[in-house]
């Protein structure tokens, strides 16, 4: 998966948080993918 291919719009609706930071990496050996958010703290 290619982090351009990510909606980040529909993702923030989904998890009702904004995104702050998008990481993706691909294990090949293993044909794994990962996709780790980082998400803004809400104000309190």
């Amino acid at each position: 998966m290619e982090k351009h291919l990510i909606q980040k719009t529909y993702l923030e609706t989904v998890l009702e948080q904004a995104i702050e930071d998008v990481f993706v990496d691909w294990d090949f050996d293993s044909d794994t993918g990962y996709v780790i958010f980082i998400l803004h703290a809400p104000n309190k």
